[in-house]
């Protein structure tokens, strides 16, 4: 016979169990036994030999472990995707309040959204000063059409000539033109009118047009 375990052959005659040779073993035994082991489950059992080795599952705490690294990996890059993009996130008026509460921590300055296109002229007025001689006495009022706030512009004079050509320009901070009513340093309100009175040189009489602009 042959061991089904090394596969060794070996002559059976020689090493019969005298307890065994009371009861012949024939194949059908060898089956019925197979048959039994394997609907236990132990295939180790069916094929004659058995297996000690188990595997074991790991500790629960371990896998808590693992995940809230994974947790705190992902919140890190949440928030460093959110900081880089602070400036478009401080748009959304969701996001807005806790971008806000996050730079006044960590002292960061968020850059104001700006569109100077939105700005609309209302009413300009470039005349000779009344009270003072080789000057000119500009006003103007201008309104922020845009959905938000937005930092007051520089508002920029230019003076031409009949041909076009530039004779004078000049550019007003709004540290320059913005009165009481209108802080410095703040910005300017959505669909609130802002009147500029300036006084400036007067560049001659060649000066016959003049145009305004935001800057």
């Amino acid at each position: 016979m042959q061991c089904g375990v090394c596969g060794h052959f070996f002559n059976a005659l020689k090493n019969q169990d005298p307890a065994a040779q009371q009861k012949p073993f024939s194949s059908r035994d060898l089956i019925v036994n197979m048959s039994r082991s394997l609907a236990r489950g132990d295939l180790s059992s069916a094929l004659g030999h058995a297996d000690n080795r188990t595997t074991q599952a790991p500790p629960w705490w371990s896998t808590l472990i693992w995940m809230v690294l994974i947790l705190l990996v992902l919140a890190a890059l949440l928030l460093q995707l959110a900081w880089f993009n602070r400036q478009q996130l401080v748009l959304l008026p969701e996001a807005k309040p806790y971008i806000e509460r996050v730079c006044g921590e960590v002292d960061c300055q968020l850059e104001p959204r700006v569109d100077f296109g939105s700005i609309e002229l209302l009413s300009r007025d470039v005349r000779s000063h009344p009270a003072y001689k080789n000057a000119l006495l500009i006003t103007a009022t201008f309104i922020n059409r845009a959905s938000f706030e937005q930092p007051y512009p520089n508002v920029g004079l230019v003076l031409s000539d009949i041909s076009g050509s530039v004779i004078a320009q000049r550019q007003f901070t709004p540290e320059e033109y913005l009165r009481d009513e209108h802080p410095q340093g703040g910005l300017m309100l959505k669909d609130v009118p802002v009147t500029m009175v300036m006084e400036v040189q007067d560049p001659g009489s060649e000066s016959v047009s003049f145009r305004f602009e935001f800057l």
